[in-house]
Formats: C-alpha cells, structure tokens, sequence
C-alpha cells in the first residue's frame, strides 16, 4: 500500500484513501468476485460537497464500482448527524464515544475550535501527536501548527469562539 514517511496530515493526506478505500475495495473484491458489488458510501447532508446535487448522487457510474449513497438517497429528506444520533439513542446500547472526536481524534481535517475543544476534554491526546511529530520533524495541523501549540491553545481562559471554525470534508466524523 506504499512507502509512507509520516502519519497522514494535510501535506500526506492518504488516510481515507489508505485506511479504509484500500482496504474494504480489496475485501469486497475478494469476497463478492471481482466488481459484483456495491459500494455504499454514509455520507450525510453536511458531508455532501455542496456542488453535488440528488439526480447526481442517484447516477451509476462504473468508474466508482457503482457506489450508492443511501442516506442521501433512500430517504425523503437528507439525513443528517442529529438524526442519526436520534437513532442510536433509541437502541439498546451505546458506544459512549463522543461524535466530536470521530475515528481520529486531531485530525489535521478538523477545525482548530474542534481540536482545542477536544484537548480541553482530553489533553492526554496531544502526547501521542507531539511524539510523532518529532519521529517525522514535521507540523501535522493547519497554519503549521504542532500538537504543543494547540494544546497551549486549549489551556488558554478564553471562549472557543475565537478560534477558526473551518475545517475540511471528512467521513470520518
């Protein structure tokens, strides 16, 4: 899957492509013979580039192993974050994971506001981001910020609110 020379960050962004794209096409393959099979992809209203429309999203295309969005599809209206978490609290259980945090926790795709809120709640996470860091002798964050700088962000008395709210499209949560 490649020689990679970091973490993926915003100057090796490989993560979705590498960790999960990779791997579940090969899965799929292997195990539904070849391209006999769909590809259903979660994405919600707020993941949904703004520049694709339902007609589009509907459209097969043999290049994209005919993926589908059932989401954005299946339904009468988008669905979006809140009603999948209204969902899931009327199931029986509760994996007690805080959407905020997402399958990475400081991911270089998320807001500087998300990262320093999630390093209010958890400052342990910086440690494992401050080490690889210095492994790779390189910046992970927007603005070529490192793991330090944020936390000391996040220790700062000031309101969240002063702190960008931009990030990047991301599955991941």
């Amino acid at each position: 899957m490649g020689d990679f020379k970091s973490v993926p960050f915003q100057k090796a962004p490989y993560c979705s492509d590498r960790l999960k794209t990779i791997p579940i096409n090969k899965f799929a393959k292997e195990y539904f013979n070849e391209e006999n099979y769909l590809s259903a992809i979660g994405m919600r209203y707020e993941d949904m580039p703004r520049r694709i429309c339902k007609a589009e999203l509907k459209a097969t295309d043999k290049e994209r192993n005919y993926k589908i969005y059932p989401l954005l599809t299946d339904f009468e209206k988008y669905i979006t974050q809140k009603d999948v978490i209204e969902f899931w609290k009327t199931q029986k259980f509760d994996l007690e994971i805080n959407s905020k945090f997402g399958n990475c926790d400081l991911c270089w795709k998320k807001s500087e506001k998300n990262i320093i809120e999630t390093l209010r709640e958890k400052p342990q996470l910086a440690d494992w981001w401050t080490k690889e860091e210095k492994k790779y002798n390189t910046a992970f964050f927007r603005g070529n910020q490192y793991a330090k700088d944020l936390l000391a962000k996040s220790k700062l008395n000031t309101t969240l609110d002063l702190f960008s709210d931009k990030g990047d499209s991301c599955f991941c949560g």
